[in-house]
């Protein structure tokens, strides 16, 4: 039986839609972080601009060699029974990357284990502000562990994808908190991205005194953009991936906020499995003092003291050809639905 050539064409013009629907939809973030992964800490502003890109003194990068929680680190409450252990001993991922031709680095009693250390855009000389008491691999720093003169092109356009495309993501869903007060123990994620605005009704972000459980099924993945009327605020707590499957890394605290306050700013606090980024290009600082765990922080000025890390980048992976032929199903159905005869 032959289709009339009406229905034919209509269902030639259904596909053909279709097709360029699944050519022309927006990407969820495609391939994001690729190029940042391998950095714990990347440090994107110029020193004379910002101060010192990256300022690290105290303990250990790229690894984790103390008890959890450590030393000197309180939490009011005790750790989640159903929260991802966080990473102990010498991980070896603790590399840094200073991308502007005008960063600069000061180091003091840190242990460096990674398998560069710190990356400069900047020669080797220019980039170094200062060191004391610091090694890398267990030799001398900067004389093992420093390179200089690097080209981070892939990184710089990766962190200007991150820029345009996070904000452009639909949302998913809304966290109201009202005074900026987290009050959430636990946020349980679907499959595949979720994507969350946080209102605080312009106060800052603060979780202070309670440890926080993000999970969700393997695969599962979540970034939280802070509105830029606020700073994230830790202290005396702890954020967490959860043991249900979720990867560490899975979980990026976005912030674009267009000033030089502390956009993340972190005092006796756990982390683990969970990125934070500040992106705003105007000397936005993350400050991390008496902080644990595993994470990923880049920011135009990093300021951390006290502090035993090991990296969880963040990274969303470029969409298959299961994901694109979903868009083209879907667009299909739609577009069929649209072109069927309305009953009368």
């Amino acid at each position: 039986m032959q289709l009339p050539v009406s229905r034919f064409l209509r269902g030639a013009a259904v596909l053909a839609c279709a097709v360029a629907a699944a050519s022309l939809a927006p990407q969820r973030a495609a391939a994001l972080g690729a190029a940042t992964a391998p950095y714990l800490l990347v440090g994107t502003g110029d020193a004379d601009v910002a101060g010192t890109t990256v300022a690290v003194s105290n303990f250990e990068l790229g690894a984790n060699v103390a008890a959890v929680p450590m030393p000197g680190l309180t939490l009011v409450e005790p750790i989640p029974l159903d929260a991802l252990p966080v990473p102990t001993g010498v991980t070896g991922d603790g590399d840094v990357a200073i991308v502007d031709p005008g960063g600069r680095f000061d180091v003091a009693n840190l242990a460096i284990e990674g398998a560069f250390g710190f990356a400069c855009a900047a020669s080797a000389a220019a980039c170094n502000d200062g060191v004391s008491d610091t090694t890398f691999d267990g030799l001398p720093f900067p004389a093992n562990g420093l390179t200089g003169g690097v080209a981070f092109g892939a990184v710089l356009a990766d962190l200007a994808a991150a820029r345009s495309q996070i904000p452009a993501l639909p949302r998913d869903a809304l966290l109201s908190f009202p005074g900026g007060e987290w009050d959430l123990a636990r946020i349980d994620l679907g499959p595949g991205l979720t994507v969350f605005d946080i209102d605080t009704g312009g106060d800052d972000l603060l979780l202070a005194n309670r440890n926080v459980v993000i999970d969700g099924p393997p695969g599962a993945q979540a970034i939280f953009r802070v509105p830029d009327a606020a700073n994230f605020l830790i202290s005396q707590a702890a954020i967490l991936v959860g043991d249900g499957g979720i990867a560490p890394g899975s979980v990026l605290f976005y912030s674009d906020r267009p000033d030089n306050a502390a956009h993340f700013n972190f005092s006796s606090a756990l982390v683990n499995g969970v990125a934070f980024w500040s992106l705003g290009q105007s000397g936005g600082e993350a400050s991390f003092d008496n902080v644990q765990g595993c994470t990923q922080v880049i920011g135009d000025k990093l300021n951390l003291s006290d502090v035993r890390l090991t990296r969880c980048a963040f990274a969303v992976p470029e969409p298959g050809a299961g994901a694109l032929a979903a868009v083209a199903l879907g667009a299909v159905a739609l577009l069929a639905a649209r072109a069927r005869p309305h009953a009368r």
